[in-house]
């Protein structure tokens, strides 16, 4: 078995700035031409809708799941207060919530929402 070459070169870099940069619709030419075969009258509105949702989930969300996924933003249950009192309380990181209200809010599981944007 031979060891780990500290001099290695290779790193995640070029990833990682590539993974920071991508828009999951925009840069998809597969996706968006999947929209337009299949949406029919409704392909400027779904696409313009799918690139609104694409630009939050790509950058915002993305960071907001990437930090609520670490071992000490994990939601606990809280089961006694200061004065030694039972509560039972769950706690979530900020994150969570902010995130959870901000996709409640773009109304996916409406029925206002075509199924086409729902997907």
């Amino acid at each position: 078995m031979s060891l780990a070459d500290r001099n290695n070169p290779y790193n995640f870099d070029a990833f990682l700035a590539w993974r920071q940069a991508v828009d999951y619709y925009a840069d998809d030419a597969f996706i968006r031409k999947v929209v337009r075969r299949f949406t029919g009258a409704e392909a400027d509105r779904v696409d313009a809708a799918a690139r609104a949702v694409s630009r939050k989930a790509s950058y915002r969300w993305r960071d907001l799941a990437e930090r609520i996924a670490l071992p000490e933003n994990r939601p606990f249950m809280m089961h006694y207060d200061g004065h030694h009192r039972r509560i039972d309380r769950i706690c979530r990181p900020g994150e969570t919530e902010l995130l959870e209200r901000e996709v409640f809010a773009e109304a996916f599981f409406s029925e206002k929402t075509s199924p086409w944007e729902k997907l």
